[in-house]
């Protein structure tokens, strides 16, 4: 079982075996869904394209907490 994640918004979703049918972040009026469709993702899948955390001091007192390279709306 994975826990899968939107690929146009980030939200990661309780494990199940399949994908996600929708993602209701993304299914809102202001929102959307790509041309292509829904798509999914797992941490695994970021990790084996590159992806890694990025957190950094801001100024002082303000951490970012982000992804490198970047990924999704955010």
């Amino acid at each position: 079982m994975e826990n899968y994640i939107c690929r146009t918004c980030g939200v990661e979703f309780t494990e199940t075996e399949t994908p996600p049918t929708s993602c209701p972040i993304c299914d809102d009026p202001r929102q959307y869904v790509g041309w292509d469709g829904q798509r999914w993702t797992t941490m695994a899948e970021l990790k084996a394209e590159g992806h890694r955390n990025d957190v950094r001091e801001e100024e002082q007192g303000l951490t970012g907490i982000g992804m490198t390279p970047s990924f999704t709306i955010g």
